[in-house]
């Protein structure tokens, strides 16, 4: 099914793809009409144009396409459905064509995250005025549940940020606390001002809720070289995040794949190959994620040339890429000539300078790390996060190699 990207709404939508909840159910080969019945309301006239598709529905639902098309899509797939004239209204129905508007769509979208906002607004106004005590110790559920709201309204950036809260460390969860419950309210507040941020920062704001447009694309082509890549999940929806650099743009890329089967993995992107590559990038204050477009010839590897010697330096510039834009909770970064240090049961990367990175508390890697540093400068690639850096992989042996690799994993 590809009316919708968002597997959630499709299953939402498989409810209503039941004969006996439709009447007038036909098609006359160019189009497919029907009428869902409602309990309490008149029915939904929904119809499909095949050839070009167009769709439309007299519910008001503010997600495009509706279920209720959805479901009339997946009926048309699997039903062999009776032959009929078109009746009168679907001679006078309006038509919905996606095409044709984008803009409503859009609009219908901002809406519906900022009616969705306004309970996640309430619900954090309701923490608040009880005091952050009573939700210290709440279960991973209390957390959860909101979460599962926010996917509904396809926030589900938003919402694994909300899950990740019953996951805080509780020696400072306080501090912690306040940190995250201020980033979501900057969230809110940023989309009550939505018309009045430029382009770019609408843009981030989009992506901090999980709507990212397909347009204003920037095409940037390059030697980019692989620097690693993971699997998340994130509501069992899991990913492939694939790490490139551009040593010739200075320029780093992350494309994400969705995944629905293990064996999914675009094994064109191994760590530390060397791609001819074109890439579009979504707008963004600080370009990152990109979609592929072309797919060159794999160049000869090489060692990488970036990277930053000092962590206080690395740190300014991820400061300022998180001024340009506020709504930024992570970011690609290479270190070079760095060691690892325990301090209090805690483990920490360390400069030359004595400044220090955070590694996460169950950082399965250093005796690994530490073994490697004996004999060569240690070079990490990894991603700065909620104030822990989380290293993806490292140089070694005249490459760049996984850490998962380390321990034997796929």
């Amino acid at each position: 099914m590809s009316l919708s990207e968002n597997e959630h709404h499709i299953r939402s939508a498989r409810n209503f793809a039941v004969l006996s909840r439709w009447k007038n159910l036909a098609t006359d080969g160019e189009y497919v009409w029907g009428e869902l019945e409602q309990k309490e309301a008149l029915s939904y006239k929904t119809r499909i144009q095949v050839s070009p598709l167009r769709l439309a529905c007299t519910c008001q639902q503010r997600i495009y396409p509706c279920h209720h098309v959805i479901a009339l899509a997946i009926i048309y797939l699997y039903e062999d459905l009776e032959k009929k004239a078109r009746p009168k209204w679907l001679k006078e129905f309006k038509s919905l064509d996606k095409k044709t508007s984008k803009t409503n769509d859009d609009k219908k979208r901002l809406e519906l995250i900022r009616q969705g906002l306004k309970k996640t607004e309430l619900w954090l106004e309701d923490i608040i005025s009880h005091g952050l005590e009573p939700i210290r110790h709440k279960r991973p559920e209390y957390f959860n549940e909101h979460a599962k709201y926010l996917v509904d309204i396809g926030a589900y950036e938003l919402a694994k940020q909300i899950e990740s809260w019953a996951l805080i460390n509780k020696t400072n969860w306080a501090e912690e606390i306040l940190k995250r419950i201020a980033k979501v309210h900057l969230i809110i507040r940023a989309f009550k001002n939505y018309e009045n941020l430029n382009p770019n920062l609408q843009a981030d704001l989009r992506a901090a809720v999980s709507w990212q447009l397909k347009t204003n694309l920037t095409e940037l082509s390059s030697n980019w070289q692989v620097l690693a890549w993971n699997r998340t999940i994130a509501h069992k929806q899991s990913s492939q995040n694939i790490y490139l650099y551009s040593a010739n743009l200075q320029q780093y890329a992350l494309i994400k794949n969705k995944l629905y089967k293990k064996e999914q993995f675009d094994s064109r992107f191994l760590t530390n190959m060397n791609l001819e590559l074109g890439l579009a990038f979504y707008p963004s204050a600080n370009l990152l994620k990109a979609e592929l477009l072309r797919y060159g010839q794999p160049l000869a590897s090489k060692k990488p040339d970036f990277s930053f010697e000092s962590i206080k330096f690395a740190l300014a510039d991820y400061a300022d890429k998180k001024a340009k834009n506020p709504f930024l909770n992570s970011y690609p970064m290479a270190l070079t000539n760095i060691d690892l240090v325990e301090i209090k049961e805690q483990w920490f990367l360390i400069d030359s300078e004595g400044y220090l990175l955070k590694l996460a508390k169950r950082f399965a890697y250093v005796w690994h790390l530490k073994a490697i540093a004996k004999d060569e400068p240690l070079w990490l690639f990894g991603i700065w996060q909620e104030d822990i850096f989380k290293p993806l992989s490292v140089y070694s042996s005249n490459r760049i190699i996984d850490l998962k690799i380390l321990r034997g994993g796929k």
